[in-house]
């Protein structure tokens, strides 16, 4: 563990702390210079997917704000690509999923065993962590099941997720199997992660707020309990000094 004593990690034991720290949701392209500076020359992704690239501009960040942890810099659908599902982003639009997934030969052509493929975002991780030390943790994440399902469900963002709730009401059966192949990959990808150096895991379900608290319940929390399950057990001798924290 890199910072044991810092306040984050104090924070997720629930242990005392002088002050509460909170979570603020940064856009650094739209106040840094200095990412400004790095994205005029690369893409987001070309960014994820070179170590020291993401792990420079995490660096910066975390130094120039003088927050309480360094979040590693990565795409919440890296995921997508390994699985066999190419994404790119439209200006304006975010996020496009090229071959939205819809049917069962769709969710059966998923790949599962590619997930070391994104090595490079723990390999990120690693630097950072080495960058600092014992003087501020670091922060992994993953997507959770129901957010990346619903990106490939919808073929990218979303205001009702129609077709993501139509798949998880008409065929449920097949939308578990969907679910139980994210959290295959993203399990290990956490994982990995904690092996590098990350001091916590921060689970992002953006979108699962269009659930009813229901419909959470029945379709989705088993395998988000999974999702920690798998992780926690892939993580070995080291799941012990390592924190999971969820985010909506």
């Amino acid at each position: 563990m890199s910072a044991p004593n810092s306040l984050l990690l104090r924070a997720c034991k629930a242990l005392p702390v002088d002050r509460t720290p909170v979570w603020l949701m940064r856009q650094a392209g739209r106040y840094m210079a200095e990412y400004r500076a790095v994205r005029k020359n690369h893409s987001l992704i070309e960014i994820c997917k070179k170590p020291s690239l993401a792990a420079e501009v995490t660096i910066t960040a975390a130094e120039i704000l003088k927050v309480d942890a360094a979040i590693i810099f990565a795409d919440l659908l890296l995921p997508l690509e390994v699985m066999g599902l190419p994404f790119r982003f439209s200006a304006g639009e975010g996020p496009v999923v090229e071959q939205p997934v819809r049917t069962r030969e769709d969710v059966a052509r998923l790949r599962t065993d590619s997930a070391a493929d994104l090595g490079y975002v723990s390999e990120a991780g690693r630097l950072v962590a080495t960058h600092f030390g014992a003087t501020l943790p670091v922060i992994g994440f993953c997507g959770a099941p129901f957010t990346l399902a619903s990106y490939m469900i919808e073929g990218g963002g979303s205001r009702h997720y129609v077709k993501t709730k139509t798949m998880m009401h008409a065929e449920p059966q097949l939308f578990d199997e969907l679910l139980a192949k994210i959290v295959s990959v993203t399990a290990e990808y956490a994982a990995e992660q904690v092996r590098a150096g990350a001091d916590v895991i921060q689970v992002f379900d953006s979108w699962v707020g269009c659930l009813s608290p229901h419909d959470y319940r029945q379709h989705v929390l088993p395998r988000a309990r999974d999702l920690v399950r798998q992780w926690w057990n892939g993580n070995g001798d080291r799941a012990g000094n390592r924190e999971l924290v969820t985010s909506s």
